[in-house]
């Protein structure tokens, strides 16, 4: 099968839970890289939660511009060689986010992917962030590095609004009474067995996550077509259990 770049960028992007985070020095313009946690909107534009005493915040509120290097941290195993696996570094603007109903929602999204970051995403200095996205660059091996627009991984959030509004419900209907069907997805993917759960829903795909030894496991199952309600989502996790 011919290798698939935007599905793969999609995923790193939607499974990855930090980031490497480059911004320009407000005082000498110079690129200064940090680590932070991220997730994603359901549209697919990362999602910060940074605290106005952080430098690289500082950064932002003097430039936006900015970029997020994301790799992948799905195997269980060490790589020997670190640069054999997947990155991708996504580049555009980041910006507070001010209205309420998206701050609700990036709250909601991010914390199920960072529970920690319960005890202090409500302090005062703390803000929910999102990323536009211009342009991705994706290295996924010899002769797999591909630049793509960012219209590419994140689609209009108005092509979805039915499946946003309903994602927590569908989230909850799918962990509580498919779970059967949830480990068969993780299990397609080559995952191994456990408690997989669903945690995030969106038109290209499911987020799942396993506690597995102490460790957080993530993968993506992706759709072979988007989908745009609840109806589609739940058909896709029946039919995957059924076949089995």
């Amino acid at each position: 099968m011919p290798f698939a770049p935007v599905p793969a960028a999609r995923t790193l992007m939607r499974t990855a839970r930090t980031a490497t985070l480059a911004t320009l020095d407000a005082a000498t313009g110079a690129p200064f890289a940090s680590l932070v946690a991220v997730a994603t909107a359901p549209d697919g534009a990362p999602l910060l939660l940074l605290s106005t005493l952080a430098l690289h915040t500082r950064n932002l509120a003097a430039d936006p511009r900015a970029s997020l290097l994301l790799d992948d941290r799905s195997t269980e195993t060490v790589v020997d060689d670190p640069l054999a696996g997947s990155r991708v570094t996504v580049v555009g603007r980041i910006d507070r986010l001010q209205d309420g109903a998206e701050i609700a929602e990036a709250r909601r999204r991010f914390l199920s992917r960072h529970g920690e970051a319960t005890g202090y995403a409500d302090f005062a200095d703390f803000s929910f962030y999102r990323m536009g996205v211009a342009s991705a660059h994706l290295v996924a091996g010899f002769g797999r590095i591909h630049t793509m627009p960012g219209s590419d991984l994140v689609r209009p959030a108005s092509d979805f609004r039915a499946l946003t509004a309903a994602e927590p419900n569908v989230l909850a209907e799918l962990n509580a009474d498919h779970a059967a069907a949830i480990r068969r997805l993780a299990a397609t993917l080559g995952r191994p067995d456990g408690e997989w759960r669903v945690i995030g829903a969106d038109p290209y795909g499911l987020d799942l996550e396993c506690l597995r030894a102490g460790r957080v496991l993530d993968c993506r199952y992706e759709f072979a077509a988007p989908a745009t309600t609840p109806a589609d989502i739940r058909s896709v996790v029946t039919s995957v259990h059924s076949s089995d």
